[in-house]
């Protein structure tokens, strides 16, 4: 089995190309403990499997992103709710104090001037309800 380079890939692959050996197929020896098939796997380092967990390419990254920022909206706007009810919602400012304390980097320039835009606002609503602490 070789690695070749698929996207973000390139780096796993060379640095694993040496530990993979070519597998000539899968079999089960009879007999044998779930504990010993389920360490079995040869060819594949430890160190090739942890690189290729770290790959991250950049449209998940720019997913992940507009996905945070879809939520601290979702929160805003629970807030906006809340305040036209006259009623102070404290459930809405936990969530959005914590979705604005860990904001994914998004790649695509637009998304990450987006994503900014909403994290100021989610700040801007958090400082007028003395939330900032939290």
């Amino acid at each position: 089995m070789s690695v070749s380079a698929i996207g973000g890939v390139s780096v796993a692959a060379a640095v694993c190309s040496e530990t993979m050996r070519p597998s000539t197929g899968f079999s089960v020896l009879p007999g044998a403990a779930k504990a010993e098939s389920a360490g079995g796997v040869s060819g594949i380092s430890v160190d090739c499997l942890l690189l290729l967990q770290e790959v991250d390419p950049p449209e998940q990254r720019n997913r992940r992103a507009r996905r945070h920022a879809e939520s601290m909206l979702e929160q805003l706007a629970a807030l906006q709710r809340a305040l036209l009810r006259g009623e102070p919602d404290a459930a809405a400012l936990a969530g959005l104090a914590a979705l604005a304390q860990s904001v994914p980097a998004a790649v695509d320039p637009g998304l990450r001037d987006a994503v900014a835009g909403v994290t100021v606002r989610a700040f801007v609503e958090l400082a007028r309800h003395g939330a900032l602490g939290a």
